[in-house]
């Protein structure tokens, strides 16, 4: 026996490792020299030095007994003298792969027949590996008194299968099944070997033998050969007399409402298990019965009596265990035939524990015992609940709603307003989610979330809403809304009973059992929420002479209800978060051709109307349209898909100042005139034949341009001091007012495009004087006229600078 930790002494030789051991072994001091440095260093020596030392000392036979007890010793991360638990395993590994390199070499190693057998954690990993290893290379072999027994009983109770074909066929379907659905079933299934075994229990499933032999064995009441062919022939005996057709006997085939089944396999436990199966497992009254005639989708697989059979047979015999239920892995093997879809498993145990009162499930283990569980109680209190008026369950319905993080695209969202007035009217995009007081029915053209959103977009409180265009709403599903409030019912009452331990007097596993229960319900809450809350209510006119309607638009089951609007109506259309100059330019020339019939109209005008009228396109707040304002100038083919802007109009001459028509404009503010291309054209002309009658004659001489001084005039020939050229222009003046709100851009254009031309010049002397006047008639905070004053003075602001009162 070799110790993980203990070297040993041969012949002088410390020997620290199983490949030291091996080698030691084959070929003395002479094999061991091969490997003598991995024992050292307790490394694997690699498939290529195994090779070498097998194909020197061949034929040879390798026996290693316990190999699962021995690795399981290292712990992982920790080095002992005789290796690591990776560097045992990846000897194992070359081993194998050596061997298929040496024909007359063989390995005869032993494995645990279950996982139970191998121990701690590390102890199934290192089965799990071993297992994969051997495996590959087909040469896996286990004791087979399991499968002898197959035998036996098959010899006793069928007589020899004649179409060897069908058989084939039949065992194939399901252990291409199992593979093709790999993380649903264990993992012996994957096994090459697992169709032999199919074949060798045909047509009982191994499954129905495995816990038979390794579970129900260890009952000191069932006998390991007769009891199973006494239950078995019983069970064989009842499926044909009610015609049962399946293709494999499963566990869930095992009919326990079967008076001679019941009594060869219950009737051998110690307690009395008849109101437990009765209850809930088999026969008419039972609760998985009555669950699949409720549940269509259910009851037309027998899914969840299925399920329930299968969990009896194989977690009652180890129902007082520590390791006690059985995986839900497992429940898959045995509730499940080839070609179904195995995802109606957890839809059948997630009904029945919520249902039956003897299951239990921890984590993902489940088993039937004696003892009532909670489920009565959870499932009184949620019908309390749901009677009446049903006002707690639909209050944690809004807490839910108010608690989705994420706005989507909207500016405000408001969740079950209460009243209209709750809703603001203001020039932003908001989202009102309506309470489940308040569903939609499908396709209807009335139902409360019509009325409530027809209330809500019309009016706000005792007057009529003026920003209608800003409003959309969400609703829930009139026809999901039940399963919303049963699944929220459900979590109150599992988390009032959670709160309950000790009035309750539960045991530990009660409290687990409820803690997992007020979790799964709690997951189930969120998931008929995405559910229910399916329409987005959006308000729309097609025309400016048609009424506003409401149209209802179905929406994904991702992320918060804001976001899911958000995202569907921004797809649709409906909510604009970027808008062109173009289509702009196209209401201006239609619905809003008499805003600027005279000429112009005022930015902040336009958004007025975009946030009134639902004629025209919604946009999420005032900073969609003035962007496509201000780049309404520069757009190509301005004069018709675009406009010109400018900052206002010169009350004397009649004129836009600073128009921009063409080019991009140097500054811009929400109070902005949006001009009518013609006029602007108009302007443009004008401007242009005064510059041109400025332009000197032949003679030397031209009109000055309208209120242009005969000095200032540019171009003008006035004579030098002399009388001789032309007199220079030497001095410029500017003065511009800036955008409070955009003053950094502003301030950039002007560098750019005016003050770096000027400092160019050779000689110049620019001088440059910023003025800066802010005014607040609530006066401004402390803090900022300390800040204020104190950066002034760093930056040498002149000795005029500073706050003043009133």
């Amino acid at each position: 026996k070799s110790s993980p930790n203990q070297p040993v002494m041969k012949d002088g030789q410390s020997i620290r490792t199983l490949w030291g051991d091996l080698a030691w072994q084959l070929g003395k001091a002479e094999g061991y020299a091969l490997v003598a440095e991995a024992d050292a260093s307790g490394t694997s020596p690699g498939k290529d030095v195994l090779a070498d030392l097998l194909g020197r000392y061949a034929p040879c036979v390798i026996l290693i007994d316990e190999l699962v007890a021995y690795v399981r010793q290292f712990e992982e991360g920790k080095a002992l003298s005789g290796g690591t638990f990776d560097s045992n395993l990846s000897f194992v590994q070359a081993l194998t792969e050596a061997l298929k390199a040496v024909p007359t070499a063989v390995l005869l190693a032993s494995l645990p027949e279950s996982v139970k057998e191998a121990g701690s954690q590390r102890g199934e990993k290192a089965l799990a590996s071993l297992s994969h290893y051997f495996g590959r290379i087909q040469a896996l072999w286990k004791p087979v008194a399991t499968e002898e027994a197959f035998e036996i009983v098959r010899r006793r109770l069928f007589s020899n299968i004649n179409d060897k074909l069908a058989m084939e066929s039949v065992c194939r379907s399901f252990a291409d099944y199992y593979i093709e659905n790999r993380d649903d079933f264990p993992q012996e299934t994957q096994d090459s070997k697992y169709l032999e075994r199919l074949i060798h229990a045909y047509p009982i499933h191994p499954e129905v033998f495995d816990r038979l032999y390794e579970d129900w064995s260890t009952v000191e009441r069932f006998q390991r050969t007769r009891g199973v062919l006494r239950l078995m022939a019983a069970v064989i005996s009842s499926l044909w007399e009610s015609d049962d057709r399946s293709p494999l006997i499963l566990p869930c085939s095992i009919p326990l409402m079967n008076p001679r089944v019941n009594n060869e396999l219950a009737g051998k436990l110690t307690d009395h298990w008849g109101p437990v199966i009765d209850a809930d497992v088999d026969g008419s009254n039972s609760r998985a019965w009555q669950i699949d005639r409720e549940i269509p989708a259910l009851g037309q697989h027998h899914a969840t009596r299925r399920v329930a059979r299968t969990i009896f047979l194989g977690a009652t015999p180890n129902v007082g265990h520590a390791n006690r239920g059985l995986e839900v892995e497992r429940i898959r093997l045995g509730s499940t035939f080839a070609g179904e879809k195995p995802g109606f498993v957890a839809d059948a145990l997630n009904r029945l524990s919520g249902q039956a009162p003897y299951l239990y499930v921890d984590r993902n283990r489940y088993w039937f015992d004696l003892r009532q569980n909670v489920n009565r109680t959870a499932r009184d209190d949620a019908a309390a609940l749901l009677a009446g008026d049903k006002q707690e369950v639909r209050e944690e319905i809004v807490r839910r709603l108010k608690a989705e993080r994420g706005d989507g695209e909207f500016v405000g969202v408001h969740v079950a307003p209460a009243a209209t007035n709750d809703v603001a009217d203001d020039a932003v995009a908001r989202l009102v989610v309506l309470g489940p007081d308040a569903p939609h029915i499908a396709k209807a053209s009335k139902s409360p979330a019509l009325e409530a959103a027809r209330s809500m977009l019309d009016e706000r409180g005792n007057s009529p809403r003026q920003y209608r265009n800003m409003l959309v709403f969400a609703a829930c599903d009139q026809r999901s809304l039940e399963g919303l409030e049963q699944a929220a019912a459900e979590y109150l009452a599992w988390s009032a009973i959670c709160g309950r331990v000790e009035e309750l007097n539960l045991d530990a596993h009660q409290t687990t059992q409820a803690k997992t229960r007020r979790q799964q319900s709690d997951d189930a809450v969120g998931l008929r929420l995405a559910e229910a809350y399916k329409y987005a209510l959006v308000p729309i006119q097609r025309d400016p002479a048609d009424a506003v309607t409401l149209e209802a638009l179905p929406l994904d089951q991702q992320g918060s209800v804001a976001q899911r609007a958000g995202r569907k109506l921004v797809s649709q259309g409906a909510l604009a978060l970027q808008f062109p100059p173009s289509i702009l330019r196209q209401k201006l020339d239609g619905p809003l051709a008499s805003r600027w019939e005279e000429g112009h109209v005022v930015s902040t005008q336009l958004w007025e109307d975009f946030a009134k009228y639902v004629y025209l396109p919604r946009l999420r707040s005032s900073e969609v349209l003035m962007t496509a304002i201000e780049a309404g100038p520069s757009v190509k083919d301005w004069q018709s898909k675009g406009f010109a802007i400018a900052i206002g109009v010169d009350q004397i001459a009649g004129d836009y100042q600073d128009l921009a028509a063409g080019f991009q404009p140097t500054s811009f503010s929400p109070t902005s005139l949006v001009v009518k291309p013609e006029f602007a054209i108009g302007q443009l002309e004008a401007e242009e034949a005064a510059n041109a009658a400025s332009i000197p004659t032949a003679s030397g001489g031209a009109a000055a341009p309208p209120g242009a001084s005969a000095a200032s005039a540019p171009g003008r020939d006035n004579g030098a001091a002399d009388g001789g050229g032309p007199a220079p222009i030497t001095a410029f003046h500017g003065r511009v007012s800036l955008d409070g709100l955009r003053h950094a851009r502003q301030f950039n254009d002007i560098s750019k495009e005016v003050v770096e031309h000027l400092s160019a010049q050779v000689g110049v002397d620019l001088t440059i004087e910023l003025t800066i006047t802010a005014k607040k008639p609530d006066g401004f905070d402390d803090s900022i006229v300390r800040t204020v004053t104190e950066n002034t003075r760093t930056l040498r602001f002149d000795d005029n600078t500073g706050f003043s009162g009133a």
